[in-house]
């Protein structure tokens, strides 16, 4: 399944990859969820003792995610009456400067708008004009069309909207896996502008000391221990950023505490829901 929206910054070229070495677990949490494009990517674990939960700390990109759960009709109807136009694109980018004044359906069309016709999906940005080999309309309402199958999807997920490091604590123990996929350094943070080097330091000093397992993604940099690269699996994948025309290294930290799993049904429980999700 697709995301409900392209973002700046998702993952849904590597959401596979990430798939592939998910450690076991009962519950899956995404503390900077975004886009939450690998967790809609995982396969769908109908059982009543696996949870997921996405959490961000931007109440404009949470609301529209409850909208969507909580008033799909309404949301949707909305959005399939409207034109991938700059004029709406104008509306929703006036009402996202002044959220205080619309309704939480209205802020959650806003939202959607906003990032799904803005330049390189990035909330706030320009119109996304393309004059030749792009037909952005019919784009447009493909993706509309897909929320119907999201709405069914986050039923059975776990909503939040605090800031990461508390949603972390919150849920961290044994049988818990964390994909942390945090504003990475030096970029274009997008709506988490002005994540420090100090709060990627307390991140990692979290995650360091927690129970659960988690992958956590990042540019190479020097604020990651060293040593993780001999207690922890590391992966680095090379990317093209279309937009910069540049290449980057992506580092996937992989720390697996599932050995750790002492509850016997927790721990077969994690093992058999691993393997569902690694089979994609």
């Amino acid at each position: 399944m697709n995301p409900a929206f392209t973002y700046y910054g998702g993952k849904c070229r590597m959401s596979k990859k990430i798939l592939k070495i998910i450690p076991n677990h009962v519950t899956y949490v995404e503390p900077f969820c975004g886009s939450a494009a690998v967790l809609f990517k995982k396969k769908l674990i109908q059982s009543g003792i696996y949870q997921e939960v996405i959490n961000d700390s931007n109440e404009y990109l949470i609301n529209f995610y409850r909208q969507l759960r909580d008033n799909s009709n309404q949301l949707i109807d909305k959005l399939e009456k409207t034109l991938y136009s700059k004029s709406e694109h104008d509306l929703a980018k006036k009402i996202a400067i002044n959220l205080n004044n619309y309704s939480d359906v209205e802020k959650a069309w806003s939202f959607y708008v906003n990032i799904q016709q803005s330049y390189a999906s990035s909330l706030n940005k320009v119109w996304d004009l393309r004059r030749v080999l792009a037909n952005k309309g019919r784009r447009w309402s493909d993706k509309i069309i897909n929320l119907n199958e999201i709405y069914s999807r986050l039923s059975s997920i776990s909503i939040d909207c605090e800031d990461a490091l508390k949603c972390i604590k919150k849920w961290d123990d044994f049988g818990v896996f964390f994909y942390v996929d945090p504003p990475y350094l030096n970029t274009d943070c997008g709506h988490y502008n002005g994540y420090t080097v100090e709060q990627f330091k307390e991140l990692v000093y979290t995650l360091e000391h927690c129970k659960a397992s988690f992958i956590l993604s990042s540019y190479e940099n020097e604020y990651l221990p060293k040593k993780w690269k001999k207690e922890f699996h590391e992966i680095k994948i090379t990317f093209s950023n279309k937009i910069t025309n540049k290449s980057r290294i992506e580092v996937l930290s992989i720390v697996d505490r599932s050995k750790y799993i002492k509850d016997i049904t927790v721990k077969e429980n994690a093992k058999k829901f691993g393997e569902i999700i690694r089979s994609i």
